[in-house]
């Protein structure tokens, strides 16, 4: 038995892998693959129903209240698509000469919560397992980030950026592209490290990774992935800077400046940096109209909003209050009218004006709790706790749970850092039975 249960860890873990790789090229595939591990994580759970509570309960209290944080956030995006998508049913916003659909908006958030519900079974499964010392690990998700370069590379990126069966596969949301080449290359960091017996390959990897990172993350032109990933890099190379041998030292160093210049220069990112201080000026100057504008007004008409109501809101409800406040206050700012029926570029102004102070505290309790597991009793991995400081960031400046895609990579990435728990005596009476 303990041989069977050994097979279903590793196989959940290729298949996440697999839902995290395929994320990159087709989200279908993705979601496939996370179901399927759902399933045998799951089917572990089951044969091991009756040690499942003593895990539970030995499991350090931050682990606790993280799990039951995920249920929490989970159960209440779909308790709240639930009932206000049968209230707002049928419901069409007329935007400009668009009409819009609310139930795909609420479909979203029901798909967000059943990821975040759903995981549960992941967690457990995999809680210890130390997959980072099995090199397999990172020669899949090499292999397959290396296999997506490769179609990009055939293709040309203009042709897959803009072909239509991309737009089919993936949809119109290049800010969800942006954060799953970010996951990818946290993964590979933060695992590749401990797999000593490719050190060489290792670190020859890492500079290919962060090269082929800050290239296609650069091109989806999305500044808060900019941001998020500069932070990353900084944070990484300087945690690992010291123990490396000179002659990596020097690589590194050499390797990161080539990037950063050609970026630079070929792709023009530092025009997008200064347009974002171009547009703030204009928006108060009287110039809303601009993707920075556009956000200033959604802030404060999201503010609005919660004042208005600050319990809960329908999404055609919270547009009527937001639309009101633009039209009077913003100058009816156009770039802010067509973009705050789906979100408000805020994740913590969409939880206050969608679910109230309970989405928020919800919130806030899944992200603090899993800091303070990593941080606090060190039960995960220092990673993990950065890895959601720079979510919480990205949170400021973007919504996340519209995004049912990377809410599902959030659940991918949490499980397999999950692995890296520390009371492996509770993951061997799992596995073996031992009572």
């Amino acid at each position: 038995m303990s041989a069977f249960l050994t097979k279903i860890q590793y196989a959940v873990v290729i298949l996440l892998c697999v839902a995290l790789g395929g994320a990159l090229i087709d989200d279908r595939a993705a979601w496939h693959a996370y179901y399927a591990a759902v399933i045998l994580a799951s089917l572990f759970c089951l044969l091991r129903a009756k040690l499942i509570v003593e895990w539970f309960l030995r499991s350090p209290f931050w682990v606790k209240v993280f799990l039951v944080a995920i249920i929490m956030v989970g159960g209440l995006e779909l308790s709240w698509s639930l009932v206000y998508g049968q209230q707002e049913e049928g419901l069409v916003i007329n935007i400009g000469e668009n009409y819009y659909q609310l139930s795909s908006i609420y479909s979203r958030h029901f798909y967000s919560g059943l990821a975040m519900v759903i995981s549960i079974p992941l967690f457990i499964c995999l809680y210890g397992v130390k997959i980072y010392q099995r090199p397999i690990f990172l020669i899949f998700m090499a292999m397959g980030l290396f296999v997506f370069l490769l179609v990009v590379l055939v293709l040309g990126i203009d042709e897959w950026q803009n072909t239509s069966s991309r737009v089919q596969l993936k949809g119109d949301w290049p800010i969800t592209t942006a954060m799953e080449y970010f996951f990818i290359i946290i993964m590979l960091f933060s695992f590749g490290k401990g797999v000593d017996t490719l050190s060489i390959i290792k670190k020859g990897s890492g500079i290919i990774v962060a090269v082929c990172g800050f290239i296609f993350v650069w091109l989806t032109d999305t500044r808060s992935v900019l941001v998020l990933l500069t932070l990353y890099c900084i944070w990484y190379v300087g945690k690992s800077f010291p123990s490396c041998p000179r002659n990596i030292r020097l690589l590194i160093i050499l390797t990161l400046s080539m990037v950063v210049l050609g970026c630079l220069y070929h792709f023009n990112v530092a025009n997008r940096l200064f347009s974002t201080y171009f547009e703030i000026v204009q928006y108060f100057n009287g110039q809303p109209n601009t993707s920075m504008g556009g956000r200033f007004s959604m802030w404060k008409g999201s503010i609005f909003a919660i004042l208005e109501s600050p319990w809960s809101n329908g999404i055609g409800e919270r547009y009527f209050y937001l639309q009101q406040y633009v039209m009077l206050n913003e100058y009816s700012n156009r770039a802010a009218l067509e973009a705050m029926l789906y979100h408000v570029h805020n994740e913590y102004l969409d939880a206050l004006s969608l679910k109230g102070i309970k989405g928020l505290l919800v919130m806030l309790l899944l992200f603090s709790s899993g800091v303070l597991m990593a941080v606090k009793d060190k039960i995960i991995s220092g990673d993990f706790a950065f890895f959601l400081l720079l979510i919480m960031i990205y949170c400021l400046f973007d919504s996340f749970f519209i995004h049912p895609d990377l809410v599902m990579l959030f659940c991918v990435i949490s499980a397999l850092y999950f692995s890296l728990g520390r009371d492996s005596i509770i993951q061997s009476r799992l596995v073996q039975g031992n009572g």
